[in-house]
């Protein structure tokens, strides 16, 4: 999974090699929530728990929103209830591609894309590399659609609605290995200021 998870990083960076020196830039904080689904299978039996989150999300955005454009994302969230790990301390990145379907000020889109992921457990396992850790990391893939309204030419408001698919690392304990997968809609709502 370690290989996996560099790789994961590799189109990030070659995708940050895309945007003009010139070209304008978005920042955008967001606020999220997420209604997750989360299963772990493992000895031939299957457990679906609930891993329901909010948090906050940075985005950057290599381009004005009203343009089709590459957008970076950085989020940290804490899992509501605990599931097969106690795993409050989440974090993910990525990058999507967001196309535009129409000029300002109202701007409707849709993205898709792929990220990285972390949480922090309360346990202590083996990967498959044969290391003891408390962190499991993930692969994502990611597409969503929402509705951005300029206010100015530098402030704007969106909303969004995403699907997340995760697949975490794999974890093992003994003679058990557990294989966990996340399921989740995302709602994001924030503002963005160009610069």
């Amino acid at each position: 999974m370690k290989y996996v998870f560099r790789a994961g990083i590799l189109p990030i960076v070659l995708l940050l090699g895309y945007a003009p020196a010139a070209s304008a830039l978005v920042l955008s904080v967001d606020i999220i929530a997420d209604s997750a689904d989360r299963e772990a299978s493992g000895t031939g039996q299957s457990q679906t728990f609930n891993a329901d989150a909010t948090g906050i999300r940075l985005r950057l955005g290599t381009s004005s929103i009203e343009k089709s454009r590459f957008e970076f994302y950085f989020s940290s969230y804490d899992v509501d209830t605990e599931g097969e790990f106690n795993a409050n301390n989440e974090w993910d990145a990525g990058a999507n591609y967001v196309l535009t379907l129409s000029e300002l000020p109202l701007v409707p889109f849709i993205k898709f894309g792929l990220g990285i992921g972390e949480a922090d457990t309360d346990l202590q396992f083996t990967t498959s590399g044969g290391e003891t850790t408390s962190k499991v990391k993930n692969l994502q893939l990611n597409a969503g659609a929402g509705l951005s309204y300029a206010l100015t030419e530098k402030l704007s408001f969106t909303g969004g609605l995403e699907y997340t698919a995760r697949s975490w690392q794999d974890m093992e304990f003994d003679t058990i290995t557990l294989q966990t997968s996340d399921s989740v809609i995302r709602l994001g709502v924030g503002v963005d200021f160009r610069f």
